[in-house]
């Protein structure tokens, strides 16, 4: 599930299902990306386009170390992160 609506000024809501926004969670904390200014108190995070850059390039670093088989096709953890990272770049 996938809800977008214009928040503050260039600033994006998105709400995640509970399993993408634990990856996200995950993969920002791993990243040393601090979200608590990006998670809201009802689990909506709200993006300005810094943000969704910072954490597409985690994203997409987190896909390449740890999201593919030896046959370089998706694992499982791939195919969630391609399925964060198709939904974080909706937002641009």
């Amino acid at each position: 599930m996938l809800e977008l609506q214009v928040a503050e000024e260039n600033k994006m809501d998105i709400r995640l299902s509970l399993p993408m926004s634990a990856l996200l969670r995950e993969v920002a904390k791993k990243h040393g990306i601090d979200i608590r200014a990006l998670l809201k108190d009802d689990g909506t995070w709200c993006l300005a386009p810094d943000d969704q850059e910072s954490l597409v390039g985690a994203i997409s670093s987190e896909f390449a170390s740890t999201g593919l088989r030896p046959d370089s096709e998706p694992n499982d953890r791939g195919l969630q992160l391609e399925e964060l990272l198709d939904r974080i770049n909706r937002l641009k």
